[in-house]
């Protein structure tokens, strides 16, 4: 809620009208992944849960997608979109080959619905046997 005051000053006289108006935030939605790091041994696969919460009432479909995983390494989730009324989950499952390349990779993972798009970021350690 905000206070606002109206003055109207004309000539030797003033007056002043205060009222409040109620601004709501617009429909929207968060999206986070868990847990912060996965490591996985090459030639094998890791999964996070993606978890999708409406904000202000949104209610629609999010696509998931990713991005940021080594060479070597795919992804997939499960489902590809939530549909929210409150919150929903996904699990983004990552498999490996046996070549995949070593090392530390940050991969964003991209939530859309219309023009409004958010991320959550994880990291993916690809280790050798």
């Amino acid at each position: 809620t905000v206070g606002l005051t109206v003055t109207n000053a004309g000539g030797s006289t003033s007056t002043s009208k205060s009222n409040y108006i109620t601004v709501n935030p617009a429909p929207d939605f968060a999206i986070s992944a868990s847990p912060a790091k996965q490591t996985v041994v090459r030639g094998n696969g890791t999964s996070y849960t993606i978890t999708v919460s409406a904000v202000a009432g949104f209610s629609g479909t999010v696509t998931l997608s990713a991005s940021g995983l080594p060479t070597g390494a795919s992804g997939l989730f499960n489902p590809t979109s939530v549909t929210l009324g409150s919150s929903g989950t996904a699990t983004f499952t990552v498999s490996t080959t046996s070549s995949a390349k070593l090392g530390n990779a940050t991969v964003t993972i991209r939530g859309t619905s219309g023009s409004l798009n958010h991320t959550a970021i994880v990291s993916l350690q690809v280790k050798a046997k």
